[in-house]
C-alpha cells in the first residue's frame, strides 16, 4: 500500500510449498524426539507385546484388527480371502532391501489408496521412512513394528 506518495520497499521472498515447510518441521521434530528418547519415552504397549511374543515364541496379532474379512470391510463374492504372514509367502523376507521409491508401492483391491499414496509420498525421501520406524527398517519375526505417529507436529 502506498501512503503519501511513498512506495513500499520491494520484498524478495521465495515461496516455499506447504509440503516442504511441513516436512522440514516434521523432520526436526523426529530428530528432537529421537535425541531425547531416553528421557521422554516410557515403556510402551509395543515393548510389552514384543517381550511377551519373544518369550512365548509367538507372533503378534492385533486384537483391534484381526486377520479376517471383517477387518478389511471388503469381500469378493464367491471367494474367501486369506491372510498370510510375510514369512510364509516370502521365505527369508527382509523389511527393506536396498533402496525404495514411491513406485514400489503396489495397490491391491482393498480400497486403501489414501494410505498407500501417503506411504508413497513419504518414500520419496528415505529418511522420512527410516525416521518413522523406531525399531529400524528390519523384518520382525514377531510381526510387530514400532512407528512414530505425528499429528500437528507432535508425537501422539
Amino acid at each position: 500500500m502506498c501512503t503519501g506518495g511513498e512506495m513500499e520497499p520491494e520484498l524478495h521472498v521465495k515461496e516455499v510449498p506447504f509440503e516442504a515447510k511441513f516436512m522440514t518441521e516434521f523432520t526436526k521434530e523426529i530428530k528432537r524426539h529421537k535425541k531425547n528418547t531416553h528421557v521422554q519415552m516410557k515403556r510402551s504397549k509395543y515393548d510389552d507385546h514384543l517381550d511377551y511374543h519373544v518369550q512365548k515364541g509367538t507372533k503378534f496379532t492385533d486384537p483391534d484388527f484381526p486377520p479376517n474379512e471383517h477387518s478389511l470391510n471388503f469381500t469378493i463374492e464367491g471367494r474367501k480371502l486369506g491372510w498370510e504372514r510375510v514369512g510364509k509367502v516370502v521365505p527369508n523376507a527382509t523389511f527393506v532391501e536396498g533402496d525404495f521409491t514411491p513406485s514400489d508401492i503396489q495397490q491391491g483391491n482393498i480400497g486403501d489408496c489414501y494410505f498407500l499414496s501417503s506411504i508413497a509420498s513419504l518414500a520419496e525421501v528415505r529418511e522420512r521412512i527410516s525416521n518413522i520406524f523406531l525399531n529400524k527398517l528390519e523384518y520382525s519375526e514377531q510381526g510387530i513394528y514400532k512407528i512414530l505417529v505425528v499429528q500437528g507436529g507432535a508425537p501422539v
